[in-house]
This record gives C-alpha cells, sequence and structure tokens, in this order.
C-alpha cells in the first residue's frame, strides 16, 4: 500500500516522503554516533573529538533534525528533478555558539542527473576592485569549491558544490564587504581578497550552515579541541569530513 501512495505521489509530481525502505525516519543522536564512530553513547561521544564537533553542529543547528544516515547518502534520488526549481535550504547557526550565523543554498538536478548544492555571497563595494582582483577572487571560488566536489565520499551519488560571486544584491545569499587586507570575518560581514583556497572553502562551510570547531576568541582561536584535518577546524588546511556532507545533506530531507 505504501508503494502504490508513493508512486501516486510522484505521479503527481510531488516529492515523495518516502525512502528506499519506507517513510524517511528520524534517527537518535546515539544511532549517528555509532553510523560514523562506532560509538554508542553520549559520554562516549563527549571524549571523541570528532563526534563531539559532530554532536555540537547539531545542537547549535535551527534546522535541528537527525535524519538516517542510510537515507542522506542518497538523497539526490529523493531531490526534485528539476533544474529550473532548485529548493532553497536555509537556517542559521549559532556561530561561535552565541551569534545567529545566517546560512541559505540552493540545491537542484542538473542536465546530467547531478546534484548541485549552491550558494552566492554579494560584495557591497566590489567596484572598488579591478577586474584582474575580482577574475582571481573568482578563480579561488571556482577553487574552493571543487575542494567540496572532490572530497565528497559520503554520497552514493555525484554531488557538485559551487560558490558564486553575485552580480546582484539580490541574488546573494550573505552580503558582506570585501578587504584588501587579512581579516578574520566574520564570514556574514568581512571577506578579504588576500584569502587562499583552503580558507575561502572553509568560510562556504559557514554559508553552508556549519559552525567553527576550533575555540575561538576577539584574538584568535586555539585548534587545541578540534581535529587539524578538519577543514572546520582548521581554515588553512584540512579536508570536508564525512559528517560535514551529512549535516548539509540532511535538511533536503527533514520536512
Amino acid at each position: 500500500m505504501k508503494t502504490l501512495i508513493a508512486l501516486a505521489i510522484c505521479a503527481l509530481g510531488l516529492s515523495s516522503a518516502y525512502g528506499q525502505n519506507g517513510p524517511f525516519k528520524k534517527v537518535s543522536r546515539e544511532d549517528l554516533y555509532n553510523h560514523f564512530f562506532s560509538i554508542n553513547s553520549d559520554d562516549q561521544c563527549k571524549d571523541h573529538t570528532n563526534c563531539r564537533m559532530l554532536r555540537r553542529h547539531l545542537i547549535r543547528d535551527t534546522r535541528n533534525c537527525e535524519m538516517d544516515p542510510t537515507d542522506v547518502e542518497v538523497v539526490s534520488n529523493y531531490v526534485e528533478a528539476s533544474s529550473g526549481r532548485p529548493e532553497t535550504i536555509s537556517g542559521a547557526m549559532s556561530y561561535l555558539g552565541i551569534a545567529p550565523g545566517k546560512y541559505e543554498y540552493d540545491t537542484f538536478i542538473d542536465e546530467r542527473g547531478r546534484l548541485n548544492v549552491e550558494t552566492s555571497i554579494y560584495f557591497n563595494n566590489l567596484d572598488e576592485f579591478s577586474d584582474s582582483q575580482i577574475a582571481r577572487l573568482q578563480s579561488r571560488f571556482k577553487a574552493a569549491s571543487q575542494k567540496w566536489t572532490d572530497n565528497n565520499r559520503f554520497s552514493a551519488n555525484p554531488v557538485v558544490f559551487r560558490l558564486k560571486l553575485a552580480k546582484k544584491r539580490s541574488e546573494g545569499k550573505i552580503k558582506a564587504k570585501l578587504k584588501r587586507n587579512f581579516t578574520r570575518g566574520p564570514y556574514f560581514s568581512r571577506w578579504s581578497l588576500s584569502w587562499g583556497t583552503a580558507t575561502i572553502a572553509h568560510e562556504m562551510g559557514h554559508m553552508l550552515g556549519l559552525d567553527d570547531e576550533y575555540s575561538n576568541n576577539p584574538f584568535g582561536g586555539s585548534l587545541a579541541g578540534c581535529n587539524r584535518s578538519s577543514l572546520m577546524c582548521s581554515s588553512h588546511s584540512g579536508r570536508v569530513m564525512d559528517y560535514h556532507y551529512y549535516l548539509i545533506f540532511r535538511r533536503m530531507l527533514c520536512k
């Protein structure tokens, strides 16, 4: 009966609420800890660096839902297959555990059948920079996006990530000021022309709803409590972790 209902929903052109084995289900945090780290309790998680970071991300996100990772791994199977009708995912995370940090991105299936995750930023002073400076910045945006695309080991299907430079204010998911000299941000206020690819990929993580994993303060940050191989721990190195992709993709099933 459930299969017939699911087929009827699809025939009407509506997104199905059913996964491969029935309705999408939410799981406990302990189930997530076990899936990613073979950890069975909250107490054990607190003693495991990456598990502790996953737990913190979930707590700080306004879209606080724990979807079954096996559904999320094939999330592109359930996204509306229309490149002309992207779904916008938006919310806020408690940036540094204090400030509300907006995130927003579009998800859609392109003509090659790939899931796309796309976000954009508008700089309100872009006219202060030369064409060559803007071109260099766009090149780093492309390389940062590719870092997100290439490091994806979580999804069973290909996913393309893209950070775009918005030319119109209305097209920017985030609005900020671009500076020539170095700045520590925050991502929703100030960006720097001097940032390298890894730093931009880290800031892109914020735009996709991930918080910093290092401890932070106005004078600097400490990496002592996080895993330096994680991009959200170190903004100069590290890679996107499997649980980062889970945190981003799961919101497509949080209905």
